[in-house]
C-alpha cells in the first residue's frame, strides 16, 4: 500500500535526524526528565517511530515506543506512567483512538498530556495537549514535547522547611 506514507515518513526523518546533531536545535536542558515517567512514542511506522523517540532521547527523554495501542498499554503496564504520549491515530490492531479511550477510563492515565500525529486528522480527539499533522519536522515536535510533557511536582527541601512552633 502506497498511499505516499513512505514519503512522508522519509521527510521526517530527514529533518528529525538532521536536528539530532545540532546542539542549539533542541538540546535545551529539561530539568528531572529522568525523575518522570517516559515518553510514550506510539506509531505503527517504524522507521518513524525510531527517529521520533531518538529525538526525544537526544533531548534527554527515556522513551518507550510501540506499534500500536495494544502493545503501548501492555508497556504502561510494566513501565512507570508516562510523562507524555506522542500517538499516531491510524494503527492496526487497536487504532489511537481506542488506545486514547483506554487512557481516559484509567485514572492513572487519563491526565497524561498526549500528542496525536496524524496525516488524516477528521475528528477531534478528547483532551488533547496537542495536535500535530504529519508530515512535522523536528523543531516543531520538540517545540510540543517542551511545552507539554508532565514535570514532576516539587517536594520542598527540608533545609528550606520553617521550624515547628511547639
Amino acid at each position: 500500500m502506497n498511499d505516499g506514507r513512505d514519503h512522508t515518513s522519509r521527510d521526517m526523518m530527514t529533518s528529525i535526524a538532521g536536528n539530532r546533531s545540532s546542539p542549539d536545535s533542541l538540546r535545551a536542558p529539561i530539568a528531572n526528565v529522568v525523575a518522570v515517567g517516559p515518553v510514550l512514542v506510539v506509531d505503527d511506522d517504524r522507521d518513524l517511530r525510531e527517529a521520533v523517540s531518538a529525538l526525544l532521547e537526544t533531548m534527554g527523554f527515556r522513551v518507550v515506543a510501540a506499534a500500536n495501542g495494544r502493545e503501548a498499554l501492555a508497556r504502561i503496564a510494566r513501565e512507570r506512567v508516562p510523562c507524555l504520549v506522542v500517538l499516531d491515530l491510524e494503527m492496526p490492531i487497536m487504532d489511537g483512538w481506542q488506545f486514547r479511550e483506554a487512557m481516559l477510563a484509567n485514572r492513572r492515565l487519563a491526565r497524561v498530556p498526549v500528542v496525536v500525529t496524524s496525516a488524516h486528522l477528521t475528528q477531534q480527539p478528547r483532551d488533547l495537549a496537542a495536535r500535530l499533522h504529519k508530515p512535522f519536522d523536528a523543531d516543531e515536535l520538540g517545540a510540543v514535547i517542551e511545552r507539554h510533557y508532565r514535570r514532576p511536582r516539587r517536594r520542598p527541601d527540608a533545609s528550606h522547611r520553617r521550624p515547628q512552633v511547639p
